[in-house]
């Protein structure tokens, strides 16, 4: 991955993605609708906030609307 600041304060990123990782990131930008880019920010955004809720097993609990709890793995 490379990755230059540019003088509006973004930073762009150049990153391969393996064919699973590229179909995620279609279906999140579609399901949005948002382009590539607010998704893959939304995604960093959100992987970040439950790394830091996660407890010693790399694990979060989540609510499903159903009032059913899921565990879900951090990686």
């Amino acid at each position: 991955m490379s990755a230059a600041s540019e003088p509006d304060g973004l930073t762009r990123v150049t990153v391969n993605l393996t064919p699973r990782a590229a179909t995620a990131l279609d279906a999140l930008a579609t399901a949005g609708p948002m382009s590539k880019t607010d998704a893959i920010n939304r995604a960093l955004r959100t992987a970040g906030r439950l790394a830091r809720y996660a407890d010693a097993d790399g694990a979060v609990v989540l609510l499903a609307g159903d009032g059913r709890q899921v565990e879900i793995e951090v990686v």
